[in-house]
């Protein structure tokens, strides 16, 4: 597991905006459409490494490690 610390809880869809939309997992190629929520390179450099990617909040570090945790985004790359 890769856990990437933001000041975001995870990753939403239509941000900021009043129909955004909380996203609790993502495949690879919806994180590369989302654009800003994974940086391509690093898409590139971890896709068919069998690598999770969690996004979150460090606020929510011990939460976020943990299997069926309600914080954080997470994305299979593979």
């Amino acid at each position: 597991k890769l856990i990437y610390l933001k000041n975001v809880d995870g990753v939403y869809r239509n941000f900021g905006q009043s129909n955004q939309q909380f996203i609790s997992e993502l495949g690879c190629q919806e994180a590369k459409e989302l654009g800003k929520v994974l940086d391509k390179r690093i898409v590139e450099i971890l896709k068919g490494q069998k690598v999770e990617v969690i996004i979150g909040s460090h606020e929510h570090l011990n939460e976020l490690v943990r299997a069926n945790s309600k914080y954080g985004t997470r994305i299979k790359l593979y």
